[in-house]
């Protein structure tokens, strides 16, 4: 036990080590900067190519590198949010904004959510599992983003009490008002064009809430 607790303590001193020397932080800086955006394409095209099995003995250890990954990126976070100024790291993250390839991302996005959409669709234990993942973290990841929208917005507010009027007004003076009304008049033709059917929707929902709530 005390071996291994010396090895662990021992890794971040040698890291430590390394990180002091000028070279070492070079050699990382210059290896970063040379990846080309197509390596990773190639690389996964040369496993799929030669031996899927060594592929597949990647990805299953994929989940415990993104664990390792999220870690760090909240870590670097919390030390950026702590240690620097918020007009440094303004500018810092715009710059790597701008670096990214925002062409690949969508197409990233995209190939995962298709794959995502033919896994759901082929596997119906697959998609109980999703259902259920969704319904028992949805709620929580919802609420989050909704508070810290919230937060946002209260920030911004007492900040500049003028600002969401600006931008409410900036979007209001931006839409077409005639194509908004011929839009909203469509919509609301098409609903009431369904006449009976929207009836019997409307009483079945009525009747639905009077049974769960009197229990009849």
């Amino acid at each position: 036990m005390t071996g291994t607790g010396s090895r662990a303590q021992a890794r971040p001193d040698i890291l430590k080590a390394l990180l002091s020397s000028s070279l070492v932080k070079d050699l990382i800086r210059l290896k970063m900067s040379s990846l080309r955006p197509d390596s990773g394409r190639n690389a996964v095209q040369t496993l799929m190519g030669g031996d899927p099995e060594v592929l597949f003995g990647i990805i299953g250890s994929v989940p415990v590198f993104i664990n390792g990954v999220m870690g760090a990126l909240t870590e670097l976070a919390i030390l950026l949010r702590n240690n620097h100024p918020p007009e440094l790291l303004k500018s810092f993250t715009k710059s790597l904004a701008c670096d990214i390839d925002r062409e690949a991302a969508r197409e990233c996005a995209q190939a995962w959510a298709e794959l995502a959409s033919t896994m759901l669709e082929s596997s119906p234990e697959f998609r109980a599992h999703a259902v259920k993942a969704l319904l028992t973290e949805g709620p929580k990841l919802k609420a989050g983003a909704i508070n810290a929208f919230s937060r946002f917005v209260n920030g911004i507010t007492r900040d500049d009490p003028g600002a969401l009027s600006r931008f409410v007004s900036g979007v209001i003076r931006g839409v077409d008002r005639a194509e908004m009304g011929k839009a909203s008049a469509a919509i609301t033709n098409a609903f009431l064009d369904q006449k009976w059917g929207l009836v019997s929707w409307t009483w079945s929902l009525v009747k639905g809430r009077v049974k769960r709530n009197f229990g009849r």
